[in-house]
């Protein structure tokens, strides 16, 4: 069983899988949330707010709920294919390997709530999420979850202890966190460059290091990795070749989070300050910090 919980993806990305993807496949990805404004919060804690006439975000259910893109999936699935889960397989008896990446080096800590919420909020703090941020996701009614995402594991075993002054933040406190739904913990890997195969088998998704380094988004790169082994074993394009056009973008999210990696929290109200005197601010889902 896994907890409800939300994933995020750019719009710009969920527009690439509907151009990429069967219309039947593409109609499973059935968002719970589509947002038009986001708020950033600096450490001390200067907040922006975007709106959006078009989508920013789109957010997705996944976990035991009616609505998760997990049951779309299966239930798509059903009577199309054999589906086997709590065992462990060997990478040489598969056609492709999509999970079990080798060394976690992002990890998320954060609770569900139960509170109604217009907009995606990020906040960015080294006391309380190392060299990453903390956000405030809505994904169904009368529910979100603020998740802390570190990128450096010594902070792993703080996690809980900075994550409850993080709440406290005027940010998240004025969203009325009363009455909590249970907790989350997650990790995730990224790597560059990515692995392609293992022998014979095709490796997409996180077991890839097909991962967004900037943000440690992966549900967009599982889907369209996905789909691009399976056009390789149809026999309709060389999964190498596919790929390709994924790869420069992994490269930029990679350098991206080498300079993140290195900010302080002075150069977080750097960066927000001069977010803020900008007149126009484009493709605003691609420049989340």
């Amino acid at each position: 069983p896994m907890e409800i919980r939300p994933l995020v993806m750019r719009e710009d990305n969920f527009s690439d899988l509907k151009s990429r993807l069967p219309d039947k496949i593409f109609s499973l990805l059935s968002p719970a949330k589509t947002i038009y404004k986001i708020e950033k919060v600096s450490p001390s804690g200067k907040n922006i707010l975007f709106e959006s006439s078009e989508p920013i975000f789109r957010v997705f259910e996944r976990g035991e709920s009616r609505n998760s893109f997990e049951n779309a999936f299966l239930g798509f699935l059903e009577n199309r294919a054999e589906i086997k889960t709590g065992n462990s397989v060997n990478e040489k008896d598969v056609d492709i390997l999509a999970t079990g990446f080798r060394t976690p080096n992002v990890f998320g800590y954060g609770i569900t709530f139960e509170s109604d919420l217009d907009r995606i909020i990020m906040h960015y703090n080294n006391d309380c999420a190392n060299r990453g941020y903390t956000c405030a996701i809505p994904f169904s009614e009368g529910r979100i979850q603020i998740l802390s995402v570190h990128f450096h594991p010594e902070t792993i075993p703080e996690m809980r202890r900075m994550f409850s002054k993080t709440v406290k933040e005027p940010c998240f406190s004025s969203l009325g966190l009363e009455k909590s739904l249970g907790e989350v913990f997650g990790f995730e890997n990224f790597f560059f460059p990515p692995k392609l195969r293992i022998n014979n088998t095709i490796v997409c998704g996180s077991a890839g290091g097909f991962v967004d380094a900037s943000r440690a988004f992966g549900f967009y790169y599982a889907i369209a990795t996905g789909h691009m082994a399976a056009m390789d074993i149809l026999g309709k394009k060389h999964y190498e070749e596919s790929v390709q056009s994924l790869i420069a973008t992994l490269r930029e999210e990679y350098e991206r989070r080498e300079r993140l990696n290195r900010l302080t929290n002075r150069g977080y109200e750097q960066i927000v300050e001069r977010i803020s005197e900008r007149e126009h601010y484009t493709s605003i889902s691609k420049h989340i910090v």
